[in-house]
């Protein structure tokens, strides 16, 4: 159980990726098959299935028996997948659509030949005018904070969190600081810090790294240190997006780690 599952009101019992079968499509728009490796522990099912018994109960007549019966259906309403089925995908490493017809290799670079169009004709390229963030340093908070991953973990930790060995090599909140910084700011290598900006305030293990001078950067998996609670609560008016990868920060000296 997640904190994010813990506000659910009903928590449906999914299966893990190799515990079903069926296929994934990455950023590259390729299309591999996955095969179930163990069975789904208790009452967990594959996410289609989930779905499928959901519909009935909604009296929907959904009667797939399999996730191919599912990808038939995809082939057959969507012109961009017209060439794949699950015999094609059986060997080699998956198809990128466009797969117009079932002798197409599929389309590993798109517009090549500058067939680049949209429903009112080519594609366009607009002009993006820049602005600069909601936060910028002053003399109150001089640094600047940008938040990001690293290869150990992923998202918040839920998972890799509890893995001892992925915990082994970052087992507790850093960020990343200039070393002429860290001079200037009298900090020394895992010495823990605190770092407030106008919404609130955590606590990390400086550690110096190749950034640049008056940057920090810091991984946003640690819940024990949610940095996302330092930036902005806005919107960009055009994306919709949140402005959650950059806040005006300052520094003050905890204590250092034993």
């Amino acid at each position: 159980m997640t904190k994010t599952a813990s506000l659910a009101d009903l928590v449906l019992p999914a299966a893990l990726w190799a515990e079903k079968d069926g296929t994934f499509t990455n950023t590259e728009r390729r299309v591999q098959r996955i095969r179930k490796a163990v069975e789904p522990p208790g009452e967990a099912k594959p996410d289609w299935e989930i779905l499928t018994l959901l519909a009935q109960k909604m009296g929907f007549d959904w009667q797939y028996r399999d996730p191919s019966e599912i990808m038939d259906e995809i082939v057959s309403l969507v012109p961009l997948y017209r060439g794949i089925s699950y015999q094609r995908l059986e060997k080699g490493w998956g198809l990128s659509w466009p797969v117009p017809s079932h002798d197409s290799m599929g389309t590993p670079r798109l517009y090549e030949d500058l067939k680049f169009k949209t429903s009112s004709g080519k594609g366009r390229f607009n002009l993006v005018h820049y602005r600069p963030p909601v936060d910028v340093p002053d003399a109150e908070y001089p640094l600047y904070l940008t938040t990001g991953r690293h290869g150990f973990h992923w998202h918040v930790g839920s998972m890799t969190g509890r893995s001892p060995t992925l915990r082994r090599e970052y087992p507790y909140p850093f960020f990343l600081m200039n070393p002429e910084d860290m001079k200037k700011y009298q900090l020394k290598r895992g010495q823990k810090v605190k770092i407030v900006s106008k919404r609130g305030e955590i606590e990390a293990f400086v550690k110096p790294g190749e950034i640049r001078r008056g940057v920090l950067f810091m991984p946003l998996h640690f819940p024990e240190a949610p940095v996302n609670v330092l930036t902005p609560s806005v919107m960009d008016p055009l994306s919709r997006m949140p402005d959650f990868k950059g806040a005006a920060v300052r520094l003050e000296k905890s204590h250092e780690i034993s």
